[in-house]
């Protein structure tokens, strides 16, 4: 099984960030009303909140920052996962700008509750769970993109970092569905169509493949956009539709744009992001010094790496 490249790395994190920032403006909107007041989406655009504070074009949301807060801290702590150290990161975006994005659920969970549970949320049923909890599923995936590839141990740690804030049996099954798509997905030389049916063979009867089966109807809101998702990288022509097509269908806009253009990037490489979306991306630049710290993270983490600095401890 082939290792996930920088590049392909790149795409799938720089994807994710683009993809959020294109769905930002209409999240929440339903299609009609995406349709009547903006018409079909070509590029970033601004939002502006009923209380006056407007959000300007190219701006990511918590997806990305959830993401990339998970990513900084594995990188930190040399490929580990510190639930405390991701949960107060978290918590430090709930008290700025960010915290008009938050679920509710996240936002409780990271407003203390998670520190009463010492940051591993109790197994729930009746927990509410949006679409944003997929944003855990893309560091967890690349993380697992690289050497081995351990099934198990990948659905550990997107448990491990999904009861941060959630504890239902869909968020951690959704979750670990979803990172194992972005492993396979980002490592290439493998159809995401093929991807889906590997995936999806080893998956128990629940939720999540039901979705997958094509039977959305009563599963989860996380469960449908993930399948919107992997619809949308594996059937348009380009990075460019698979933003407008994501955004059109409302709702979760954020949360499937961002999904469909890391898997589809991710395969393919970054080169087919066109290159004014990446210039316009309010974080590009964070994002750009991020991946190569976390992709020498994650070859390390795997056996695919060596440091020859001096452990001066050791002498």
């Amino acid at each position: 099984m082939a290792d996930a490249t920088q590049d392909r790395m790149l795409g799938a994190i720089l994807g994710f960030a683009i993809g959020d920032a294109f769905g930002m403006p209409v999240f929440g909107l339903s299609a009609q009303t995406i349709n009547d007041v903006y018409g079909r989406v070509t590029s970033y655009l601004p939002r502006k909140f009923a209380d006056g504070a407007e959000v300007l074009a190219g701006e990511i949301t918590d997806d990305t920052e959830i993401a990339l807060c998970i990513v900084e801290s594995i990188t930190a702590a040399q490929g580990e996962i510190d639930s405390e150290n991701i949960a107060i990161r978290m918590a430090w975006l709930a008290r700025g700008d960010s915290s008009r994005w938050l679920h509710p659920t996240t936002q409780m969970a990271i407003g203390g509750l998670s520190e009463e549970h010492g940051y591993s949320m109790p197994l729930i049923d009746d927990e509410l769970v949006g679409a944003d909890v997929l944003a855990r599923a893309l560091p967890i995936g690349l993380l697992h993109s690289m050497g081995k590839y351990d099934r198990q141990r990948l659905i550990e740690d997107a448990e491990h970092v999904t009861r941060i804030t959630h504890g239902s049996p869909v968020s951690l099954s959704v979750v670990a569905t979803a990172a194992q798509i972005v492993a396979l997905t980002v490592r290439g030389g493998t159809a995401i169509e093929d991807v889906i049916q590997s995936v999806l063979g080893e998956l128990p009867d629940g939720d999540v493949k039901r979705a997958l089966k094509g039977e959305p109807d009563g599963c989860s809101e996380p469960a449908r956009v993930l399948t919107e998702a992997i619809a949308l990288a594996t059937s348009a022509e380009s990075f460019g539709q698979i933003l407008s097509d994501a955004v059109a269908m409302g709702g979760a806009a954020d949360s499937r744009a961002a999904l469909a253009a890391a898997l589809f990037a991710g395969h393919e490489g970054s080169q087919v992001i066109p290159q004014k979306l990446i210039d316009e991306l309010e974080s590009r630049i964070y994002v750009s010094l991020a991946v190569p710290w976390f992709y020498r993270t994650v070859a390390k983490r795997n056996g695919r790496a060596i440091d020859l600095r001096v452990q001066r401890d050791q002498f």
